[in-house]
This record gives C-alpha cells, sequence and structure tokens, in this order.
C-alpha cells in the first residue's frame, strides 16, 4: 500500500485487525500520513516472521524478544490490536 492508493482509504474504512482510528489519532487524523507509516510499517517490519523463525531456530532468545518487543511497540501505535497480542504474548513466552 502506497500513497498512490490513498484514494482507496476514508475513515470509514474497515481492514480485519487494524483499527484505523488509533492510527489516525497518531496523525492528526491525515489519512495520507496514517498510509506512509503503514508503509514504513511495512518496510521495517513485513519480513518479521521470516526473522524471528531464524532465530528462533538459532536458539537466540535474546533477539528473539527484541524483534518481537519492536513489533509490538510499532503494532500498538499504529492500532494493529491482533498483531499487537500475539506479539506480546511471543514476547513474554
Amino acid at each position: 500500500m502506497d500513497a498512490d492508493h490513498s484514494h482507496m482509504f476514508n475513515n470509514n474504512c474497515t481492514i480485519h485487525g487494524l483499527d484505523i482510528s488509533v492510527g489516525l489519532d497518531l496523525v492528526g487524523g491525515q489519512m495520507e500520513d496514517f498510509i506512509a507509516l503503514l508503509n514504513i510499517f511495512m518496510e521495517h517490519h513485513g519480513d518479521d516472521m521470516t526473522k524471528l523463525e531464524l532465530i528462533l531456530e538459532k536458539g537466540d532468545t535474546h533477539n528473539a524478544i527484541l524483534l518481537t518487543h519492536s513489533l509490538r511497540g510499532s503494532t500498538s501505535v499504529l492500532g494493529m490490536s491482533e498483531i499487537y497480542t500475539q506479539a506480546n504474548e511471543l514476547e513474554v513466552a
């Protein structure tokens, strides 16, 4: 999703697992800014599950915790409640 697709979203848009109102509150209601943040999220966290699998295969729990903590923080402020919950469960496991 990039800025070119911003016309597809409005304040009444529903995406499973994403509370758009939380993200919009973060950016003062500016949908284009929220979409930009979602793009940044994808750039930084889009391959986190692959990274996490590799880290866990190595038995590196320290870096697994760091990765899930970072993912949890990002998803919390963007309104990604389901991913946040899963990352939180992984972090405390």
